[in-house]
């Protein structure tokens, strides 16, 4: 029974304690509960706003908020949200995190509202925290007082905007001594409306018209302008300030005010400042165009400009004497043309003009000037030239040449005769209706000339026009005529007066003197002294009144010729009668070469050896030489193998090179040669003798004076050095010296084969030394190649030979020297023995025979072994 009643009772006891535990747990979570469903105080202290810059934008709400709760909050979270009266706005940050707060804490809380001004509507604040604590002074801690929960205040939202006030003038100078239309630009930049804007403005340096502007604005809204127009008055040419001043009152009821400053420059502008001047200065006479430029100097752009050319001295305007622009802006210019026409005879030329331009104030303003010019002035533009002033008696005709010598067109040209001085013309006036600069236009006159010999003069007078309707003026002038008798119808000349050697042509000019035609004109050489004539006869035909006609003869000419004489016999027809005129013709031969040929030399220096002597045989006749004949008469100095050269021909004023193989000893310092040259032409044979002397030179001439050999006694496997001496007992300097060594077998060279010394003075010495290795006895020979470059470049090569006998180790030997100017020398040998060769080829095949016999022995060792081995494991 007990044990069942103990059971009981510890049954008892645990469900009390069950039941207890309970009970708490069930008060713990009714105070939680509490908790979260009574949410903390808070109080908005304080709200601020600062309104966007502009009536769309970002404003920025600040809120002052107290915790008024007893237990300590923490993971709190703020968020701002307006209701849906506020439109659409967008608020951030979207929360506001604070990791504690304690009681009675002051936050501060800042959004930005991104949204079109004025805000004016209801927002939620919306509260949201992780836990509550509470400090323990049992446990000196902060403790669980509670879970989380939120809350939310509702709060109003009022922003307006501000106004911004910017002032601007459209312009920044103002015109000294005139009144100063301006307009001052009043612009609401801000975000908001000013009402009631009362505006003054006052003038430091000027004064206003009317004198005080104020005025009032009702409103203007954000981004709207307000022009208000004043009339400035400079007082001098300093700066003027304005000052502007306003206040009103914004849309939240405040009051707000400012001023602006305008700072302004004072022009001087005036008719001086305005530059006309001729950009061509100079003008040619007749029509032409006068540029004229207009230089704005005022700082300011000028309106309406007029130029009025009043009046000219020298020239005729052609157009219209007004010139107007629309403007000419500050610094610019314009330039202006206007159609003129200068007289033949002007030299210089004025214009006068009264210029006249509007300011932009609107004011007009003038002046007035004159411009100079220069012309270049002909004095008489027009000239008439009698091409047949001689004619004979009868009918006959005039030749006349009108001449523009003027820089421009002529027009309407007349040509009248006034008198014609006894001779009877075809007619009395002559028109051309246009003559351009430097042209010529020319008239046939039919003429009557009576039968008396002497001079008639002819008067006239030109008239000419500047263009097709103005009159340039008029020149007179007068014409004097020969009249000849018959017999000084014709004038025959050589056109030179001298000629030259060889084939030459001489033109002859038959001029006409008459007033009518030749016809049926002959030129016939009938005898020539001095000369071949290769043509006799020439058919010239018909010659023009008082013109020319020119017949080339050719002729030739031998070298003999001092001059010239051709005699001809002119045959021509006057209307039906036939007549002849003789003559003779006189010419001058040109100086002929003193020496027909010439033979020289190409190469006045030569080379010693084997090369070419080069011969120029020059031909200064002006006619071809033929069947040629060069003998050497003596040669000295050098040897060559033919002394006799033939050649066909050497044309007028040409050259013929010979090339003559010659052997020239070095021991030669000079070459010299005489010579026969024959020959034949046209003219006859000749012949010329002459001497050639020419210089010769020096080579190098490198030398071997010795050798030397170290050791004396050369054996294998000792290096040997082989020394020689060089020289070079030439007169120039050897360049590009080498020197090569050919070894014979059984040699191995050590310091190379090859040893570059460069260049070699005259009579000076270099050594040279080699390094070979003996590998085996030998009887042979070391041969040298010397090469070097004289100066032209030639290569010379030179070989020398250096006998050498290497013994082995145990070698008896006799007679053996170390050096040898001669190259060559003789040692007898008794017994050659190899007994150690180092450093050769032979001594590492012996090392490796060895090796390989080594290698075998040992391997035979090996395989026995191992095979007695085998043979004990079998038992």
């Amino acid at each position: 029974m007990n044990p069942l009643s103990k059971t009981s009772v510890s049954e008892v006891k645990l469900t009390t304690i069950m039941v207890a535990v309970s009970l708490l747990a069930l008060v713990g979570f009714l105070k939680v509960t509490y908790a979260q469903n009574t949410p903390p105080p808070f109080v908005i202290l304080n709200e601020q706003a600062t309104p966007s810059l502009t009536p769309v934008g970002v404003s920025k709400l600040t809120l002052t908020v107290e915790y008024t709760g007893g237990y300590y909050l923490y993971d709190v979270y703020f968020q701002l949200q307006p209701t849906l009266s506020c439109g659409n706005y967008t608020v951030s940050p979207g929360s506001i995190f604070i990791d504690w707060i304690s009681p009675q804490q002051e936050l501060t809380l800042t959004y930005l509202i991104n949204g079109s001004l004025p805000i004016n509507c209801q927002a939620n604040l919306n509260v949201n925290w992780g836990g509550e604590s509470k400090y323990s002074q049992l446990t000196s801690s902060y403790v669980n007082a509670g879970g989380s929960g939120s809350t939310s205040i509702t709060l109003p939202i009022v922003i307006y905007g501000e106004p911004n006030i910017d002032i601007n003038v459209n312009q920044g100078y103002l015109i000294y001594g005139s009144i100063n239309p301006i307009t001052l630009t009043v612009t609401n930049n801000g975000s908001g409306p000013i009402y009631n804007m009362a505006i003054s403005i006052q003038a430091n340096g000027a004064y206003l018209s009317p004198s005080g502007v104020s005025t009032v604005i009702n409103y203007l809204n954000p981004g709207e302008s307000l022009p208000l127009m004043i009339n400035v008055v400079p007082t001098s040419t300093a700066s003027v300030t304005l000052t502007i001043t306003y206040s009103g009152i914004t849309q939240s009821g405040d009051s707000v005010s400012g001023s602006s400053t305008i700072s302004m420059s004072t022009l001087s502008v005036s008719a001086s400042q305005v530059t006309v001047y001729p950009l061509n200065s100079t003008l040619s006479p007749g029509p032409g165009i006068l540029e004229i430029g207009v230089r704005n100097l005022n700082p300011v752009t000028l309106y309406n400009v007029t130029i009025q050319l009043v009046s000219t001295q020298g020239l005729i305007l052609r157009g219209n004497s007004t010139i107007m622009v629309s403007s000419i802006p500050s610094g610019g210019y314009l330039t202006l043309t206007v159609p003129v026409v200068v007289p033949l005879s002007a030299t210089t030329a004025s214009i006068s003009y009264v210029l006249s331009f509007q300011l932009p104030n609107g004011y007009v303003s003038s002046g007035e000037g004159s411009l100079t010019l220069s012309i270049y002035g002909v004095a008489n533009p027009l000239s008439v030239l009698l091409l047949n002033s001689t004619i004979s008696p009868g009918l006959g005709e005039l030749t006349l040449r009108v001449l523009n010598s003027a820089s421009v067109t002529l027009y309407n040209v007349s040509l009248v005769f006034n008198s014609a001085g006894g001779l009877s013309l075809g007619g009395s006036e002559y028109n051309i209706p246009e003559l351009p600069p430097g042209g010529s236009y020319y008239i046939s006159v039919p003429v009557m000339t009576p039968s008396t010999t002497g001079t008639a003069t002819i008067s006239y007078t030109l008239y000419y026009y500047l263009t097709p309707s103005t009159y340039g003026g008029s020149i007179t002038g007068s014409l004097p005529v020969n009249v000849i008798s018959p017999q000084s119808i014709l004038t025959v000349y050589p056109l030179n007066s001298t000629i030259g050697i060889g084939n030459e042509t001489i033109p002859i000019v038959i001029r006409n003197n008459l007033g009518s035609s030749l016809s049926n004109v002959t030129f016939t050489i009938t005898s020539a002294q001095g000369a071949y004539p290769l043509v006799t006869s020439f058919n010239i035909g018909e010659i023009q009144p008082y013109s020319a006609r020119m017949v080339t003869v050719p002729l030739m000419v031998p070298l003999s010729a001092g001059s010239v004489v051709i005699n001809y016999v002119l045959t021509y027809g006057v209307g039906k009668y036939v007549s002849n005129v003789n003559g003779e013709l006189n010419l001058g031969v040109s100086s002929a070469p003193s020496v027909i040929a010439v033979v020289y030399p190409l190469n006045s220096t030569l080379n010693a050896g084997l090369g070419k002597l080069i011969l120029g045989i020059r031909n200064n006749e002006p006619v071809p030489l033929y069947n040629l004949t060069l003998i050497f008469n003596s040669v000295n100095g050098m040897s060559i193998t033919n002394t006799e050269y033939h050649i066909n021909e050497v044309g007028a004023g040409g050259t013929y090179y010979l090339t003559v193989p010659a052997a020239i000893p070095s021991s030669s310092s000079s070459v010299s040669l005489s010579y026969t040259l024959m020959y034949s032409y046209a003219g006859g044979e000749g012949n010329v003798e002459g001497q050639i002397t020419m210089s010769v030179a020096g080579l190098p001439q490198i030398l071997i004076t010795g050798y030397t050999i170290a050791p004396t006694v050369a054996t294998v496997g000792t290096d040997v050095s082989i020394s020689l001496t060089l020289v070079n007992s030439g007169p120039v300097t050897a360049n590009n010296l080498n020197v090569t060594m050919l070894t014979s077998p059984g040699l191995e060279a050590i310091s190379g084969r090859s040893i570059y010394l460069g260049s070699l003075g005259s009579q000076s010495l270099s050594n040279v030394a080699f390094t070979v290795l003996p590998v085996r006895p030998l009887n042979g020979s070391i041969i040298f190649i010397i090469t070097f470059t004289d100066q032209y470049g030639q290569l010379h090569r030179i070989y020398y030979s250096v006998p050498i006998r290497v013994f082995g180790n145990s070698t008896r030997f006799a007679g053996f020297p170390g050096s040898n100017s001669s190259g060559r020398f003789f040692t007898r040998v008794f017994t050659t023995t190899a007994s150690r060769v180092s450093g050769s080829r032979y001594g590492l095949v012996t090392y490796i025979t060895i090796a390989v016999v080594v290698i075998i022995v040992v391997a035979v060792v090996v395989l026995a072994l191992r095979r007695r081995g085998g043979g004990s494991e079998g038992h």
